[in-house]
């Protein structure tokens, strides 16, 4: 290594340095390298020394020179980096902008957004507070203009709004709001009102009572509860209505019905009775005219005079049916006891009842049926009584050797029966009235044909009340007459289960029989006792209970033959005293009283019939022997 140190002085500097250099000296043993040429020293340069200070000069330039451009390359390199530094940090800067930018803008349309949103809410809330003040308004108007007192309650029971006429009623003033309801004076005593009110809220129901103020004036008092939007119940609010008129109108109507009650009931008692006094006289008209008809000494001019007794009595007697059947039509009080029952025997039985008219009038009477059974839910004797009117009716209006015909279809679910005949006919105007109530085609015909109108109109309300229609047929006077009667068939399901109840033969009384008779009627008793003593059977005739009681207790009776009316009791109380002392003795009870409680009472009281006077013997005979026998010692075991 060679060392050389040479003085050196920067230009435009007054400082002084040493430049030393250091360089690699050639080792000894490259310079004693076989071949290579031995140094000379002749060879050896002459240094100059003012060539050798330039080149130091130099060199210290060149070095300075490197210097200076290491020192400008380290600052361009420090410059470079700090460049790219801060070019890193405005790159990031700017990012950091950008998404400020962005999130800015995400801002702003959040903001935009929102600002919608309350505008929105704005607008709303401004309709609504629009909408409030109209409710509110309205709610003012509406209190203010309802004449009815209403007080609104809140859930403490304190006053939150009251109506003028409640403020008049109950002398409410506007300080008044937001007291309690209780320390209010009211005009009205409402006893634990308070626990009303709380029961209201809590049962959520309404609560009505009737209360008077302190001058008499009534008023219905309504609590309801309060619900708001949401449902829930936060208070109760008061209606006050007056209903002193519509009380008053109410007791007054109350009374007037219960007045309409007891006339109707004055006027039933009044219709029975009077049936019961008018048949008790026909019973011994009728059991007279049977008895004098068995004797044979009297020639046939008697008879036929006996016969037409016998007839207008029972017309009598069919009269008062028809009123009393009417009456209780009318007004609702027909019971029906509806069973399965085959309409061609209905209309047999109805015919069966007018074949002797038919015959006496010689008319050419005919049936026709399509199907021979048709099954009908109906009232059997009700329904009888509806084809034994028309029937009547048709014998009546058509003369001597006219025509009956009665034909039965089926049609859609019913079955149809018309009644037809060639007689009198019916004029136009007076088809329309037919069914109403002493209508009878005008007062020529009632004079000529006589009686009251009411058959028609007992079998309107019959036929409508087993669902069916019943109408008028006629081409004018003298073309006859067709009353057509719908009613509904039983479906196929039910006449299928329809058995047919075994026929009870009514046996003929074995054996003259011991009958005790009770009747208070004298002319009744003795001509029942001769037609019964007739008939082969011992009887015993007494009027009243007192004596009655007696002889069954003492005596072996059969049969018991008892008026329900009695100068001191009634036959219902002396079966009830004969079941008492343990005695079997089968009775039948007579009476003019022949409505379906009035049997049912003799039924329930122990007797084994009833029969409405004026007696059918025919059917006393059918009692007689039915109550005998079920009364023997086989039927009882």
């Amino acid at each position: 290594m060679n060392v050389e140190a040479s003085p050196l002085r920067r230009a435009g500097s007054d400082q002084r340095c040493i430049l030393v250099l250091f360089m690699d000296a050639p080792s000894p043993a490259a310079a004693a390298a076989p071949g290579s040429p031995a140094p000379s020293p002749q060879a050896a340069p002459v240094e100059d020394p003012g060539l050798r200070l330039e080149n130091s000069e130099l060199r210290q330039e060149l070095a300075s020179v490197k210097e200076y451009l290491q020192a400008i390359i380290e600052q361009q390199n420090a410059a470079n980096e700090e460049l790219q530094s801060a070019n890193e940090e405005i790159r990031s800067t700017n990012e950091e902008l950008q998404t400020n930018n962005e999130e800015m803008q995400t801002s702003r349309e959040e903001l935009q957004s929102t600002n919608e949103e309350l505008r929105t809410v704005n607008d709303e809330l401004q309709s609504r507070n629009q909408e409030t003040s109209r409710l509110s308004d309205d709610l003012n108007n509406t209190l203010a203009s309802i004449k009815l007192p209403i007080v609104i309650l809140g859930s403490d029971l304190r006053i939150r709004r009251f109506t003028a006429a409640a403020g008049t009623l109950l002398n409410l003033i506007p300080a008044d709001v937001g007291r309690p309801f209780a320390n209010i004076k009211s005009p009205f005593d409402i006893p634990n009102h308070e626990a009303l009110l709380l029961e209201v809220m809590a049962s959520v129901t309404v609560q009505e009572l009737e209360v008077q103020d302190s001058i008499g004036r009534w008023f219905n008092l309504a609590m309801h509860p309060y619900r708001t939007d949401d449902r829930r119940i936060d208070g109760v609010v008061l209606v006050l209505r007056d209903i002193t008129k519509t009380r008053h109108d109410a007791e007054q109507l109350l009374a007037a019905q219960h007045a309409a009650e007891a006339s109707s009931r004055a006027k039933d008692h009044f219709l029975a009775v009077l049936s019961h006094e008018l048949r008790t006289p026909l019973t011994p008209v009728l059991a007279t005219v049977a008895l004098l008809q068995r004797d044979q000494r009297f020639d046939a001019d008697t008879h036929e005079n006996l016969e037409v007794i016998r007839r207008n009595a029972e017309i009598e007697a069919l009269l008062i049916d028809d009123l009393l059947d009417v009456t209780r039509i009318t007004q609702g009080k027909v019971q029906l006891d509806k069973r399965p029952v085959a309409l061609d025997e209905i209309l047999q039985r109805a015919i069966e009842v007018c074949q002797p008219d038919i015959t006496l009038r010689r008319l050419d009477f005919s049936i026709e049926a399509d199907q021979p059974r048709s099954l009908i839910a109906a009232d059997a004797t009700r329904m009888q009584q509806v084809f034994w009117n028309l029937l009547r009716n048709a014998v009546k209006f058509t003369p001597p050797g006219g025509q009956i015909v009665i034909r039965s279809r089926r049609q859609n679910g019913h079955v149809v029966v018309d009644v037809r005949d060639t007689g009198e006919g019916i004029r136009p105007e007076v088809l329309p009235r037919l069914f109403k109530i002493f209508e009878q085609g005008g007062i020529e015909t009632t004079r000529h044909f006589g009686g009251l109108g009411l058959g028609l109109v007992i079998s309107k309300g019959i036929v409508e009340m087993h669902g069916g229609t019943i109408k008028a047929q006629s081409a004018g006077p003298g073309q006859g007459a067709t009353f057509t009667v719908r009613l509904p068939l039983l479906s196929a399901t039910d006449a299928a289960s329809v058995i047919t109840p075994p026929v009870r033969t009514v046996l003929a009384t074995p054996r003259p029989l011991h009958i005790l008779l009770v009747e208070d009627h004298g002319d009744t008793a003795r001509v029942m006792e001769r037609l019964l003593t007739a008939d082969g059977h011992t009887v015993q005739t007494v009027g009243d209970m007192a004596s009655a009681l007696p002889l069954v207790t003492s005596r072996a009776f059969d049969l018991l033959l008892s008026d329900v009316g009695l100068p001191d009791g009634s036959g219902l109380e002396l079966m009830r005293a004969i079941r008492a002392k343990g005695l079997t003795l089968p009775g039948i009870a007579l009476s003019g009283f022949g409505q379906r409680q009035d049997v049912q009472q003799c039924l329930d009281a122990g007797f084994a019939a009833h029969l409405t006077k004026p007696i059918d013997l025919r059917r006393l005979a059918e009692a007689m022997s039915q109550a005998v026998s079920d009364n023997s010692p086989a039927s009882r075991d």
